[in-house]
């Protein structure tokens, strides 16, 4: 485990950066194209962005963020680029907090504009060189509410202020426009005098509120984040430059020279990984690391059990099962206790798949099988690099897989999924993707590692 419990991506909005004092909380610069993926790499709770460079570098992609929410964090958004991007992906499950976002939700706001301003550099605690809109806006609303403007001068002096460039965009210009207006000088005049006490920043007020919201979640020890989408592999997402950093080329928690995609070759082994997974698991159970459920397991997640072990043993038929539990020395409330048990293993396993990666890693260098699922997997990264990989009818792939590790065809392939630490069927598919894709290549041009 890193010990970190959320990442924070902010700058200007809240340069004294307050949020540093939270323990637990990491705080990193304003989020660029790929700065999200890499925070998934030290495996926290929580993702927390606020700021975001808009020019001048790649901005912040949606399909990383999309990409740590199926790692199992939760991830926030407000202020600025946060907002905009929560905004746009809350439907799949990325949380929006403040006045902000909840504009942009509502189709209130709708352009990036809004939120965007010129700053300085980082050791100088980003200065401000220019004015967000959604602040003059917040201002002028509280101007209003005030009776220092009318609501006719607060039209025309955020009209103003929209037709400047964001750059530029300052008090001093978009006032110095409104005077243009001999009407509105007396207004003005008021405005100037009370905006050093009444100005409201309503990015900084909005970015208070998601660390708070960050450290209320936390304080409820939430599960891992369980979105109901599945991630789409594409080539341009396998193409992206910084994904040199990907899991598979390095891991902060499973030791030095961990290869995650060892983990994804154990994953297509069926039993072996579940036999490797005990282990993990008492293991981490004797550290202390994790502990059993505070609830216990439901009937269904019994019941998902019963079915997994009488297909896994081939006790189809009641009278099967009443023959295998007399051969085992029990009796149907034995099993069905045993079963409660289990189940309730698997979720604890389901619930700390990430902090086993690094136990289930020692089980395999202990057990000699981690050199060889290394070597398959850089070869199967080699040779599948810059490969199209075709992706036929979902079922067919997944009988496929299953006739091939002699293995029946689970009931709810979510569920299995789950238990191989991965966060649904759409990411289990992907492995079975690519498995098929190597499988075809290396018959094709030569043998596998």
């Amino acid at each position: 485990m890193t010990g970190v419990d959320a990442i924070l991506f902010i700058g200007p909005s809240l340069p004294e950066r307050h949020s540093g004092k939270r323990t637990g909380l990491e705080c990193r610069p304003p989020a660029a194209q790929g700065d999200v993926y890499r925070a998934t790499l030290a495996k926290p709770r929580v993702i927390g962005i606020i700021d975001g460079y808009f020019h001048g570098v790649p901005a912040l992609w949606h399909k990383e963020i999309l990409w740590a929410m199926t790692r199992g964090i939760h991830v926030f958004g407000a202020a600025s680029m946060g907002a905009l991007r929560a905004a746009e992906l809350q439907p799949f499950g990325m949380r929006g907090v403040g006045r902000i976002f909840e504009a942009f939700r509502d189709g209130m706001l709708t352009d990036d504009d809004e939120v965007a301003l010129t700053h300085g550099p980082e050791e100088l605690g980003y200065p401000g060189l220019s004015e967000p809109l959604v602040n003059i806006r917040a201002t002028l609303d509280s101007a209003v509410s005030q009776g220092l403007v009318s609501e006719a001068a607060r039209i025309e002096i955020v009209s103003y202020a929209k037709a400047q460039y964001y750059q530029s965009r300052t008090w001093d210009t978009v006032l110095a426009a409104a005077e243009c207006n001999a009407a509105r000088i007396e207004e003005v005049t008021r405005l100037r005098a009370w905006l050093p006490t009444g100005s409201i920043d309503q990015k900084r007020l909005d970015a208070g509120e998601l660390i708070d919201a960050i450290g209320c979640l936390l304080e409820t020890d939430p599960p891992p984040m369980r979105p109901e989408f599945d991630f789409e592999w594409t080539q341009m997402w396998a193409n992206a430059a910084w994904l040199d950093e990907r899991p598979g080329s390095r891991s902060t928690d499973g030791g030095e020279g961990f290869d995650e995609r060892v983990l994804d070759e154990l994953r297509l082994l069926g039993s072996r990984y579940d036999k490797v997974l005990q282990l993990a698991l008492l293991r981490a159970f004797a550290e202390g690391e994790i502990s059993p459920p505070d609830t216990p397991p439901d009937g269904k997640d019994v019941l998902k059990q019963i079915d997994a072990f009488r297909r896994a043993h081939g006790l189809a038929r009641r009278a099967d099962l009443e023959a295998w539990t007399a051969a085992a020395g029990t009796d149907m409330a034995g099993f069905e206790r045993m079963m409660t048990e289990e189940a309730a293993i698997r979720m604890a396993a389901r619930e700390s798949a990430a902090r086993l990666a690094s136990r289930i890693a020692d089980q395999l260098r202990l057990s000699g099988d981690y050199g060889s699922l290394a070597a398959r997997a850089h070869d199967k990264a080699e040779r599948l690099k810059g490969h199209r990989i075709s992706k036929g009818p979902r079922q067919l792939l997944l009988e496929r897989h299953f006739r091939r590790i002699d293995c029946d065809l689970p009931g709810d392939v979510n569920v299995y999924a789950a238990e191989l630490g991965l966060p649904g069927a759409g990411e289990f598919c992907t492995l079975l993707y690519n498995e098929d894709a190597y499988l075809k290549l290396t018959a094709e041009t030569g043998k596998e590692n």
